[in-house]
């Protein structure tokens, strides 16, 4: 532009330069400052374009910065949660476990709380958080339990007189009269062990008749004892002690025979396991015959639990196995299987529900899912809500900041439990669902009410916490609970309509427990013959106890059955040796007395609703 302004470039005017290089030159100089405008618009667009990356850099920052906060404040109260679940993991080799709170803490503690309020415990008033806990026993200002009166033991008299001396008037010499007596009782046990010695005396004859004939001289014996072994000398009561204290009070062998030693009979436990298949003979017709009982129920409970077989392990194969039970009003199927699998669970619960749809109360294992999709419609599953509050307490003791949420969804639960007792208390069994009376017709409104307005804010809030987790990238800890209590809601829901089905599984648990303390002992079972033999004896002692039957009488008459028709051969009716198939006089002769009645589920709590089974009124 400095030619237009007369600058020292080249004009018209100057001489030598014509007008078009003039004109040229004035080109090639606004070329170059457009090219130099160009230059620093990109600079400045260079520099807003940094500036707005910088901006967003700065906010991304911000962000992390924020969300890795968060993640601190998460990572903190995980760890909170982790050092509770670890002193309750310290806790539990040595004291009780269960589903209570601990002292201090509030919600509802028990399970199944009293009828009234939602705030009581099963033994009175409210338990509010400056309310001492009561104690367990007896409590002060109660009746004392009366003198139990033991009828049934034999009483051996004993006589004892004060000394000749002390009879007598110290002052006059005169003796005392006898003025009544002061009677005490001593349970006193003896356990004695001895030898029969059994005497057939033999007779022959002293005439010569036989003589006469070429014969030799008769001679008549009485016949042989029966022997449940042949070339052992133990009798019937050395079996029935080691079946029961071994099979079903799940005393190691080797124990038993060093307890007995200190009674100074030796035992060994090689020749007493050495008759394992034997028993397993005897004893299998009763467990099928407890099966197929079974197969005629309409509700059963189902469970596992882990069980060790040594002898697998060493064959190189996996030494865990599974106890599998199956519980019915009135009897109790148990067997050793080598997995966990729908397979497994199909040989004692796949033949059951000949008379309809078997519902089957267990846990959320996916081995029972499957099992109920693979026989498509005959088992239909109702999920144990002990399961379901169990998630609830277990994510309360890890996030103590979920306390009062956490106590809100346990004191739902409870109230289930409440309402549900109160529904059966007033249920005529006869009577269908919709024809029972105006008092269980409003309970039984209220009760699904409540069932509905857990799932319903449940549901509420899943919607909530997977908006919040696709905004923020993190997922609340109480998804997976109200997540898993949806998944299973037809499951949790059966009860409502079928008053019969209880709501949770702890009757199967029960039955389980005994197992369960002796494997603690003897660390499950050696070989596979003594794992099926653990399995059919449990069946066989657990149906029998829940009919009040004393064992060791029953083991002694089936025991002498199976002796009276000789080995390699089996009882032939064997439901006639189970409680459906007593007849009154077998009934009254092994029914146990009330010290040893079986205090299991039935007696506990209800068993496939608490029903009686019509064959044993």
């Amino acid at each position: 532009m400095s030619f237009l302004a007369g600058g020292a470039g080249p004009g018209v005017g100057q001489p030598g330069l014509g007008w078009q290089q003039w004109v040229l030159a004035l080109v090639e100089q606004l070329s170059a400052e457009q090219a130099h405008a160009r230059h620093w618009e990109a600079q400045a667009w260079r520099e807003r374009a940094n500036g707005a990356r910088f901006e967003g850099l700065c906010a991304n920052l911000t962000g992390k910065v924020v969300e890795l906060q968060g993640r601190v404040a998460e990572l903190e109260l995980e760890n909170e949660g982790l050092r509770n679940s670890n002193q309750d993991l310290l806790k539990k080799p040595f004291g009780l476990t269960s589903d209570k709170r601990e002292p201090g803490q509030g919600g509802q503690q028990p399970v199944a709380p009293g009828p009234q309020g939602g705030g009581q415990q099963p033994g009175g008033g409210a338990q509010g958080p400056g309310t001492r806990k009561k104690k367990r026993g007896g409590q002060p200002g109660s009746k004392a339990p009366k003198r139990t009166r033991r009828k049934d033991l034999a009483v051996q008299e004993e006589v004892h007189e004060p000394e000749s001396g002390n009879c007598k008037c110290k002052d006059c010499g005169l003796p005392f009269a006898r003025n009544g007596e002061a009677v005490s009782e001593r349970v006193e046990i003896e356990v004695k062990a001895h030898l029969r010695r059994i005497r057939r005396t033999r007779w022959r004859a002293s005439c010569e008749c036989a003589a006469q004939r070429g014969e030799s001289q008769p001679e008549v014996v009485a016949p042989p004892e029966p022997s449940l072994f042949r070339g052992t000398s133990y009798g019937l009561s050395v079996w029935v002690t080691f079946l029961v204290q071994v099979y079903w009070q799940r005393h190691p062998a080797r124990a038993f025979e060093r307890e007995w030693g200190d009674w100074g009979v030796r035992l060994p436990a090689s020749t007493l396991l050495g008759h394992q298949e034997a028993f397993l003979e005897w004893f299998k017709p009763l467990e099928r015959a407890i099966g197929e009982h079974q197969r005629w129920a309409q509700v059963a409970h189902g469970d596992e639990t882990s069980w060790v077989v040594h002898v697998r392990a060493e064959e190189g194969q996996n030494a865990r196995c599974w106890l599998w039970a199956c519980l019915t009003a009135d009897a109790v199927r148990m067997r050793v299987e080598d997995s966990r699998s729908a397979r497994a669970a199909a040989t004692l619960f796949g033949g059951l529900g000949l008379e309809g749809p078997l519902t089957l109360v267990c846990d959320r294992y996916c081995a029972y899912v499957r099992l109920a999709r693979e026989h498509g419609g005959q088992i239909e599953l109702a999920f144990c809500w002990a399961h379901v509050r169990r998630d609830y307490v277990k994510l309360v003791r890890s996030r103590p900041n979920l306390e009062e949420w956490g106590d809100g969804i346990l004191d739902r639960i409870a109230l289930l439990y409440r309402l549900n007792r109160q529904r059966l208390e007033l249920w005529d069994q006869p009577a269908g669902l919709q024809e029972q009376g105006p008092g269980f017709a409003a309970v039984q409104l209220r009760l699904e009410a409540e069932c509905a307005a857990l799932f319903a804010q449940a549901e509420r809030e899943v919607q909530r916490f997977e908006a919040e987790e696709k905004l923020s990238g993190w997922a609340d800890p109480r998804l997976k609970p109200q997540r898993s209590l949806l998944k299973h809601q037809p499951g949790l829901e059966i009860f409502l309509q079928k008053p019969g089905v209880p709501l949770d599984n702890n009757a199967a648990e029960r039955v389980l427990r005994r197992p369960v303390v002796g494997r603690k002992l003897s660390y499950g079972s050696h070989s596979k013959v003594g794992a099926k033999l653990q399995g059919t004896l449990l069946s066989v002692f657990g149906t029998l106890a829940m009919g009040g039957v004393s064992l060791t009488q029953w083991l002694t008459a089936y025991l002498g059955e199976c002796e009276r028709i000789g080995p390699g051969k089996v009882v032939p009716d064997a439901d006639a040796w189970l409680p459906w198939g007593f007849t009154p006089k077998r009934r009254e002769t092994l029914q146990a007395g009330p010290a040893g009645r079986s205090r299991g589920p039935r007696a506990r709590a209800t068993v496939a609703g608490g029903l009686r089974p019509a064959s044993w009124n």
